[in-house]
């Protein structure tokens, strides 16, 4: 593909899932609340940001987008409920995942304007896979389900990073608190245990050697 039919295809694509993400509402999700910013420098892969509002209010929720568009129809793999995406890259990975911010990797069809998406941070997690057994180019497989038929999915996905994250931060607060509980309930035990400890000492030491 040619550099001006890469940009060609790059520009729909984002005109697609901007049209789509737009327009989208349901029960929950009123149109305008979910919305896509363009990012105009493109770093580690990044086109741009899909923020989350709740009757037109910030909820402080977004993530990053990675689009990745086609000039064909996106087929499901043989034997399998599953898209391919391929061409990410190693660096773009390794970056993502080691961001506080959720990464979606968004693959276009610019024929049928049909798109498919995915958390990359869920599939290459640091507990899954080392930065070095991630090779230099990846194909990435996408649920079917996932696709723009129905964005209450993605909105989910989102949702969801950030309910993880604040339970970790609580877990993480709540630890401390524990720990310093249990180190306040010990420590008095511990300087009363040493100071019997030094008062016996002392007086063996006096019987000897008085």
């Amino acid at each position: 593909m040619s550099r001006v039919q890469a940009h060609v295809t790059e520009s729909l694509s984002r005109i697609i899932f901007q049209y789509v993400v737009t327009n989208f509402s349901n029960e929950e999700v009123q149109k305008g609340d979910l919305l896509f910013r363009e990012v105009t420098e493109k770093d580690y892969g990044i086109d741009g940001i899909v923020e989350l509002f709740y009757g037109g209010e910030p909820t402080g929720r977004f993530a990053w987008i990675q689009l990745k568009g086609t000039q064909s129809v996106i087929e499901k793999l043989k034997g399998s409920d599953e898209v391919s995406c391929s061409g990410v890259s190693k660096s773009n990975l390794c970056y993502y995942r080691h961001n506080n911010v959720p990464v979606v990797l968004v693959y276009v069809s610019n024929v049928d304007r049909k798109f498919y998406f995915i958390n990359l941070q869920s599939i290459f997690s640091e507990s899954r896979y080392t930065d070095e057994e991630i090779p230099d180019s990846v194909t990435v497989r996408i649920p079917i389900e996932n696709n723009s038929s129905d964005l209450s999915l993605l909105v989910q996905m989102i949702n969801d990073y950030y309910d993880n994250r604040e339970m970790y931060d609580e877990w993480e607060v709540g630890k401390s608190k524990y720990e310093d509980e249990i180190k306040d309930l010990f420590e008095p035990k511990i300087s009363e245990s040493v100071g019997l400890y030094d008062r016996v000492a002392d007086g063996m030491h006096n019987r000897v050697f008085s």
